[in-house]
């Protein structure tokens, strides 16, 4: 258990992506500054028009010359409203390459983390699945060499033991009460008979 949080822990520290979050995070904050500066210079620029507008009508019907200051504002506020238009898509085409190169670093970074993890974690594991099935594999090959002998061997010294008048205890199976598993104890009263089966 302690080894899976562990390697939960590793998977997640490569593939944090909290970095390029931010960096993204960031950018969007920028930008939405940008437009909001954008907006509010749009806004400024707007006003002027109309103010230059009445300021032309004025001029023809009083001899203003309010016109000429006010179409210098105008002019200015348009200049500053394209420099910021064109800042923030230089912005925006600076961050989002910026950002990138943060994520085709981080993928180069992933692959290099992740080989170390396989190597660490997946192969072990895998390694351990493999011996646990050869292990299983070899008590198969195991029990079934066990119950061929069983069946070759205890059956017919189960018979001699009924044909001597010998019963299993509380009449259960014959290999745990006669004595066959592994070390073979058998009943010494019976022993020769049994010996002969062998």
């Amino acid at each position: 258990m302690e080894n899976y949080e562990v390697m939960q822990q590793e998977l997640k520290n490569i593939f944090d992506a909290s970095d390029v979050i931010t960096a993204y995070e960031n950018y969007q904050n920028k930008v939405e500054q940008l437009e909001i500066d954008i907006a509010r210079e749009r806004g400024k620029n707007q006003a002027l028009e109309i103010e230059f507008n009445e300021a032309v009508k004025n001029e023809f019907l009083t001899g203003s010359k309010e016109a000429e200051k006010i179409k210098i504002k105008l002019t200015n506020s348009e200049a500053l409203l394209k420099q910021k238009v064109s800042s923030l898509e230089k912005n925006k085409v600076i961050a989002l390459q910026g950002l990138k190169e943060m994520l085709d670093n981080k993928a180069v970074e992933y692959i290099e983390k992740y080989e170390v993890f396989y190597d660490k974690f997946v192969v072990p594991a895998e390694e351990k699945v493999i011996k646990i099935k050869e292990e299983y594999l070899k008590a198969v090959e195991e029990w079934e060499e066990y119950k061929s002998l069983y069946i070759s061997t205890a059956t017919p010294i189960h018979a001699i033991c009924s044909e001597l008048g010998y019963r299993t205890k509380n009449n259960i199976d014959f290999v745990g009460s006669c004595g066959l598993p592994e070390q073979a104890k058998i009943n010494q009263q019976y022993a020769v008979q049994m010996k002969r089966v062998y």
